[in-house]
């Protein structure tokens, strides 16, 4: 499956307390702009579209960079499959979406009756590009 032709990413959470599924985008356009390009020459940006390519969690938002690690992982296949459990972090748990090209993050803070997620990975492609979330 191509990066580029993905559908949504759903985030499906479950529980009485929790809102109704998220969607993170499959692509983010960014707008980059170089500065002090030398004389005679143009920029362009080639590639504004960028496909989504990885998930992270966090304790607290992502700006403080405290990224958690996965729990455990599991292989299958040409996929594999990593798992994050939260403690409720006083500042909530955080998913930020990554794209391939960009440092640009989408970022959003989860319910906090959100106590695990999921993340499912092709590793048929290099890097790895996750494919799936499912959080609870």
């Amino acid at each position: 499956m191509s990066l580029f032709s993905r559908a949504a990413l759903l985030i499906s959470i479950a529980g009485p307390a929790l809102a109704a599924p998220i969607q993170c985008p499959p692509t983010l356009t960014v707008t980059e702009t170089a500065t002090a390009v030398p004389q005679g020459m143009q920029a362009f940006d080639a590639e504004p579209k960028h496909a989504w390519t990885n998930a992270q969690f966090s304790d607290g938002p992502p700006k403080d960079q405290a990224w958690l690690a996965p729990d455990s992982s599991k292989p299958s296949g040409k996929t594999f499959t990593n798992f994050w459990s939260f403690g409720g972090s006083p500042e909530g748990t955080w998913l930020s979406c990554s794209y391939i090209g960009t440092s640009v993050l989408l970022s959003f803070r989860l319910p906090d009756a959100t106590k695990s997620c999921t993340v499912q990975y092709d590793s048929g492609v290099t890097p790895p590009a996750a494919t799936a979330i499912d959080c609870r």
